[in-house]
């Protein structure tokens, strides 16, 4: 799409161009400088990284004195300081399946049902 911000060095360039010198922060109840800023969001599109099109319209919708607290801000544009840990007792096969799979991508729990899942055999293509 024309105009439309489609990368991340993209974004971090017009957030230095447009951002106010201060911007309120939700978790201090105070002010972070600009380039503050810049670099939560930096880390945040590094721990979470995904495809950035943003257009004009989106980014004129933002209110970027109150960038943390903005909706749209929020909805688009990811920032480290708002990450969460990871709870301690997370695993990545929770329900066991593994355990009931005979193959990779199919887990056969009951006699007459089975769960196909898409996403894991696409996986086994692409790493074969």
């Amino acid at each position: 799409m024309k105009n439309s911000l489609q990368s991340p060095k993209a974004l971090l360039n017009f957030l230095a161009a447009v951002l106010p010198s201060e911007i309120r922060s939700s978790s201090t109840q105070g002010y972070v400088t600009r380039a503050e800023f810049i670099a939560d969001v930096a880390t945040g599109m590094k721990k979470a990284p995904m495809a950035v099109r943003l257009t004009p319209h989106i980014l004129s919708l933002i209110n970027w004195k109150e960038a943390y607290s903005d909706p749209i801000r929020r909805q688009f544009i990811p920032i480290a300081s708002s990450f969460k840990p990871d709870h301690p007792q997370l695993q990545l096969d929770s329900l066991h399946e593994t355990h009931d799979s005979p193959v990779k991508g199919l887990v056969h729990r009951y006699p007459d049902k089975v769960l196909f899942l898409g996403n894991a055999i696409i996986a086994l293509g692409i790493m074969y």
